[in-house]
């Protein structure tokens, strides 16, 4: 997968090389295998920091007819400082329970 999400300070983002079925097609792409091979779109939104269990989210709102209006991902700085943006792909389970591949992280670059 090698989608770019810009997320501007003014609250609006740019998805570029979004997969499809991480959107807008039922059922999405659960692995990130699903994800590889999926037709792609660019599509623009706005966005909103909310809090989580203990920690800090975003809330991603879509403009796409006929798609999932809003993605929830993580925010999380890592040990290193790395700050990444993780969006389970079976949101119905648990985080703590999904597998590594079914999750699509984000790494911020600048």
């Amino acid at each position: 997968m090698a989608a770019t999400l810009v997320i501007e300070d003014d609250g609006d983002f740019i998805a570029t090389g979004w997969p499809r079925n991480l959107l807008c097609e039922t059922p999405g792409g659960e692995n990130l295998s699903a994800l590889a091979t999926a037709s792609t779109l660019s599509i623009e939104g706005e966005w909103e920091a909310i809090a989580t269990k203990g920690s800090t989210g975003l809330l991603l709102y879509f403009h796409a007819d006929g798609c999932r209006v809003s993605i929830a991902p993580s925010v999380m700085t890592l040990p290193d400082g790395t700050v990444v943006l993780d969006i389970p792909l079976r949101p119905q389970i648990d985080p703590d329970d999904l597998l590594p591949d079914e999750t699509a992280r984000f790494v911020k670059t600048s």
